[in-house]
């Protein structure tokens, strides 16, 4: 998962910002982009978890850096679903 996602995650991120400064909107102004902005960030400190484990030592680390993954995975699939609401392409809440 490590390259792909996070090619992935950056290409999301400039995406995202761009969309916003062409639209002339606002960021972080609703519940979405909260969480993109904490996905990013996580985004960024998962692999420097993963260089921090190779240089330190590598239990504590790497069960840091597998949680961090995982809630990065899920924090990513949370901010599309509700980017898809926001935008009214699915209903996540009725």
């Amino acid at each position: 998962l490590g390259i792909p996602a996070a090619c992935t995650g950056i290409t999301g991120i400039i995406i995202a910002m761009v969309m916003v400064q062409v639209s002339g909107g606002h960021h972080l102004t609703s519940l979405h982009s909260y969480l993109g902005a904490l996905t990013a960030l996580l985004l960024i400190s998962t692999p420097l978890l993963m260089l921090m484990k190779r240089t330190r030592g590598k239990k504590p680390f790497r069960v840091v850096h597998r949680i961090s993954g995982f809630l990065t995975l899920f924090l990513m699939a949370l901010t599309i679903f509700l980017g898809l609401n926001l935008v009214g392409i699915i209903s996540l809440f009725y």
